[in-house]
C-alpha cells in the first residue's frame, strides 16, 4: 500500500503510476486520479501558451512578404544541401541510374520551362576549369563521345576546332567525332561536365561513365 501526496489516501501500488530513472523503477506520489486532475490544463492555458511561446516565434515570418518568404526558403534548402552534400549527391547518382527514361523527361520538361538558366548552366560548363568528366553530343544523330581533363574548357576548344584542321590534327583528338563535326556542323553539337571529380579520379570516372552510357564515338 501506499499513500497519495495529493489526496492523503493509501491505496494498493496499481494505482500509482510509475517512473524510469537511470535503469530505475519506482512508483509516482500521486495516484492515477489525482495525476488526472494536476496534469488538466488550465482555463486559458493554451491561449497564454501561444502567446508567450508560439506567437514571438512566428510573427516575424508572418510580417514578410511572399519574396522575401521565397529567399527564405532557398536559403533554409541551400543550407541543408551543404550540410547533407555528399549523402545527396549518391542518392540522385542512384537514382538516376535506376531511372534514366524519367530523368530523360525530366531534363527536357526543365529546359523548356527555364531556357534563360538553362543557357546560363550551358555557359558556365562550356567555361568550366575545374577538372571533370564531360560529353560531346550529337543532337542529329545522338552519337555522343566522353572524355576527362584537368581543364574542361580547354579540351572543348581543341573538340572544336580541330575538325578544321586537315590531315594530322594539332593536338590529339577523337578522329570519328572530327569527321562527324566537318559533316553535320559545329552548331549540331553540345558540350556539357557530367562531374567534377578530383585529378586523381577523372580516369576511374571517365571510365565509370563509358561502361555505364556506352558512347558511340569513343568506340574507335
Amino acid at each position: 500500500m501506499k499513500t497519495c501526496k495529493n489526496c492523503s489516501t493509501e491505496k494498493p501500488f496499481d494505482q500509482f503510476g510509475k517512473n524510469k530513472v537511470g535503469g530505475k523503477e519506482y512508483y509516482r506520489s500521486y495516484c492515477k486520479n489525482c495525476m488526472l486532475i494536476i496534469s488538466k490544463p488550465k482555463p486559458g492555458y493554451r491561449k497564454h501558451y501561444y502567446e508567450t511561446k508560439i506567437k514571438p516565434n512566428i510573427q516575424p515570418y508572418i510580417k514578410l512578404t511572399e519574396e522575401e518568404k521565397k529567399q527564405r526558403l532557398i536559403k533554409a534548402r541551400k543550407k541543408h544541401y551543404q550540410n547533407n552534400k555528399e549523402k545527396m549527391k549518391t542518392a540522385t547518382k542512384k537514382w538516376v541510374e535506376t531511372n534514366k527514361d524519367k530523368w530523360k523527361e525530366y531534363c527536357k520538361d526543365w529546359i523548356s520551362d527555364n531556357i534563360e538558366q538553362h543557357k546560363i548552366n550551358q555557359y558556365k560548363n562550356n567555361h568550366s576549369i575545374e577538372p571533370g568528366v564531360y560529353m560531346v553530343k550529337n543532337l542529329i544523330t545522338g552519337e555522343r563521345y566522353i572524355g576527362q581533363s584537368v581543364i574542361p574548357y580547354s579540351r572543348r576548344a581543341i573538340h572544336f576546332s580541330n575538325h578544321k584542321e586537315t590531315g594530322t590534327s594539332r593536338c590529339p583528338t577523337n578522329k570519328l567525332m572530327q569527321k562527324a563535326m566537318k559533316q553535320y556542323g559545329l552548331e549540331s553539337f553540345v558540350f556539357g561536365i557530367i562531374e567534377h571529380c578530383e585529378p586523381k579520379q577523372l580516369l576511374e570516372r571517365e571510365r565509370y561513365y563509358i561502361n555505364l552510357l556506352n558512347p558511340e564515338y569513343n568506340s574507335i
